[in-house]
């Protein structure tokens, strides 16, 4: 299935889910929180506030920079929607969801590679699916992503099922650490430390799901001795 690569033309459009805290009756003033409320969500991929280093500057699609896989969007604008006349306290909540906001690009061509990094890439023809922030600590493919250019791929079986193993593994992790782990007042920054690990020199052998969805992807096109080959080579060179 032919499937248009990422790049930085492209834009991101979604619904993503979280607390919405409507206004009550005074001396109140704000009402009892509302989980899982839609926030309508938006912006391109030349964001200001993205993983930059993950746009090749070399290697170029159409002219625009092409998008490594775990590419990520920050600080996107959220608004709730439908809206009830919103609380004295959802001001402080939506500041919250933004900071803590972000669109990663999940699904890579892991043979094909710009600048040392698999290429993300669309599920299909011109559209893909960005994992967005959720409540919970979770992200879900709830960003659709619409990228016309000429440069295409045909993602793999392993690429696919890589990708969805790769993003439970990223979920368990994210839910562990928004609902588990002590609230030192930090957490949106953990959160956002944890998304970049593999980034980090000397600690991208802790990037777990990347691992794994590498592993993934190498066992299922491959075999489970190049998979086990490869994870031996990623693990080497995270050093």
């Amino acid at each position: 299935m032919a499937a248009n690569f990422y790049d930085n033309s492209g834009m991101m459009a979604g619904c993503d889910f979280h607390t919405y805290i409507p206004a009550a009756p005074p001396p109140v003033l704000s009402g009892p929180p509302i989980p899982g409320h839609p926030h309508i969500v938006s912006v391109p991929f030349s964001w200001d506030t993205a993983t930059f280093w993950k746009r090749t500057d070399t290697v170029k699609s159409d002219n625009c920079q092409m998008i490594q896989g775990s590419f990520d969007l920050y600080l996107v604008p959220h608004f709730p929607w439908p809206v009830p006349p919103p609380g004295l306290l959802e001001i402080p909540e939506l500041a919250t969801v933004i900071a803590g906001s972000g669109s990663k690009a999940q699904l890579t061509a892991h043979s094909v590679t710009g600048q040392g990094n698999a290429l993300a890439t669309c599920i299909f023809s011109a559209f893909g699916l960005n994992l967005n922030c959720q409540d919970l600590g979770i992200s879900a493919p709830t960003g659709i992503v619409l990228n016309i250019n000429s440069v295409e791929t045909s993602p793999t079986a392993g690429d696919y099922v890589g990708a969805y193993v790769g993003m439970c593994v990223d979920n368990a992790i994210g839910f562990i650490v928004e609902n588990v782990v002590p609230d030192f007042g930090g957490k949106e920054l953990a959160k956002h430390f944890w998304r970049r690990i593999g980034d980090i020199p000397y600690l991208k052998v802790l990037d777990v799901p990347s691992h794994v969805q590498n592993f993934v992807q190498r066992a299922i096109d491959g075999s489970i001795g190049e998979a086990a080959e490869g994870f031996a080579s990623d693990v080497k060179g995270a050093f």
